[in-house]
């Protein structure tokens, strides 16, 4: 058995593992997208119109393809090939070295075979059906998202795109919408309050829902973007930009005002977390507030004016971490100190996970910590922005900017990059564990949901 993997600029990997890679000579420069094996022959496709052959993933050689549109996928489908891209370029072949031009109309991205026909997706909410690759029916999909990826479980199909679209189908012509979100706007946290997953995001949103699936929309009673939430038990408080702090006593279901107007500075206000006792605010400016009830509000010395993005809770110690490398920490929310690690980048969000702090940030920035105090760097493997992090019990789950690519490690210190399943062109904001289910929270509503 052979593993291969492609990539860019003619990039071609090989393993017979799947752990041991060497890479082999493409002899093209071309970014390439896709790969098939028909049992004796492998089949590259790529941009540019370039198709590569290989009946061992060592020595490759390319074929002609009569086309220079930019192929997406090739599919072997049991008796031929199919490889299908932009400008609407379908290409067909028996032995993945004499290639057939047809034309399908659209720009597609993905395709299937489900024994009886092809199911193909792409650009602007296009979905096409094709019985033998040659002629192709448009099929209405009820969207105009580009949709970038579709799979056949024996039954049904499932299509998804961007902005969170999820779309299924058991005919390939009839397509519902399975989209977990009701909202087009960016999400930002979530809480589980015991009942009722609680999400906010931009623009006043606030979604409910009691298992992470099907959502319904809430009147938070403002437009101001809504950055985080927290909850005691039997209230929950969000917080946003201009000074903005809402609360609620039932469950989410309606929002009273209790703005910060302590002075006239206008903040942003970042994050909140309860610590058993009382609430604990960072914004702008080094903003901290503290309250005991999520009403009655009073601002803190924090001795920085860089932004404090995030701050977390060990039963001991708060840590609070944002801009420009600042972390400052207080035993009691109102007296804090500055801590020091050895750089200046942004640092984005910070967990406790029972044993140390974990603090995320700019450049790929890890930096763990036991007391709060003396930090040691990680390498995460990554020089993306690192956006947020989780702690399920067994495993660090973060969310990183570019593509969204997801960050695992069970120590805190061997990290693995991945793609992030369902990601699409959505970008993840955040990441929650609670109820029973991991949600990550991005752009254009969209919501994944996992159980933990």
């Amino acid at each position: 058995m052979q593993y291969i993997a492609v990539g860019s600029s003619g990039y071609i990997i090989s393993s017979a593992n799947g752990t041991v890679w060497t890479e082999q000579a493409s002899n093209v420069s071309a970014e390439l997208r896709s790969i098939a094996y028909n049992g004796s022959l492998f089949v590259v496709v790529g941009q540019g119109g370039v198709i590569l052959t290989s009946p061992d993933g060592v020595a490759w050689t390319q074929r002609s393809s009569n086309t220079i549109s930019g192929l997406e996928q090739v599919h072997w489908n049991g008796r031929e090939f199919l490889a299908l891209g932009s400008y609407g370029a379908v290409l067909r072949s028996s032995d993945g070295i004499n290639w057939s031009n047809e034309t399908s109309g659209a720009a597609l991205y993905s395709v299937v075979w489900d024994g009886a026909q092809y199911v193909a997706v792409g650009q602007s909410g296009s979905i096409l059906t094709s019985s033998d690759g040659v002629t192709w029916t448009v099929q209405s999909s009820g969207v105009v998202d580009s949709l970038a990826g579709i799979t056949w479980d024996g039954a049904r199909y499932i299509a998804v795109g961007t902005r969170g679209v999820i779309l299924d189908s058991t005919n390939g012509a009839s397509w519902a919408s399975r989209s977990f979100s009701v909202t087009t706007e960016e999400l930002r946290s979530a809480v589980w309050n015991g009942s009722a997953y609680i999400v906010v995001g931009m623009n006043g949103v606030i979604l409910s829902s009691p298992d992470g699936m099907h959502w319904s929309p809430e009147a938070s009673g403002t437009t101001e973007n809504l950055y985080d939430i927290a909850s005691n038990g039997s209230q929950m408080v969000a917080v946003g930009a201009n000074n903005t702090i809402i609360y609620s006593n039932d469950n989410g279901a309606s929002w009273i005002d209790s703005s910060y107007s302590g002075n006239s500075d206008v903040n942003n206000i970042i994050s909140v977390l309860w610590n058993g006792s009382f609430y604990l605010a960072t914004g702008t400016r080094g903003l901290i507030l503290t309250s005991v009830d999520g009403i009655n509000w009073v601002r803190q010395v924090s001795g920085v004016t860089d932004t404090v993005i995030q701050a977390a809770w060990n039963e001991n110690i708060f840590v609070a971490v944002g801009y420009n490398g600042t972390i400052i920490a207080s035993h009691d929310g109102v007296s804090w100190t500055q801590s020091y690690y050895n750089g200046n980048n942004n640092l984005r969000d910070i967990i406790w996970d029972g044993g140390k702090f974990v603090i995320v940030g700019d450049a790929g920035t890890i930096i763990s910590n036991p007391d709060g105090l003396i930090w040691t760097a990680q390498v995460s493997g990554t020089d993306s922005t690192l956006r947020a992090i989780a702690w399920n019990g067994t495993q660090y789950l973060v969310i990183a900017n570019n593509n969204s690519p997801l960050l695992e490690s069970n120590d805190g210190e061997n990290w693995s990059v991945s793609a992030f399943p369902g990601a699409g062109e959505s970008r993840f904001t955040n990441i929650y564990v609670g109820g029973g289910y991991i949600l990550a929270l991005g752009d254009y509503g969209q919501i994944l949901r996992k159980k933990n």
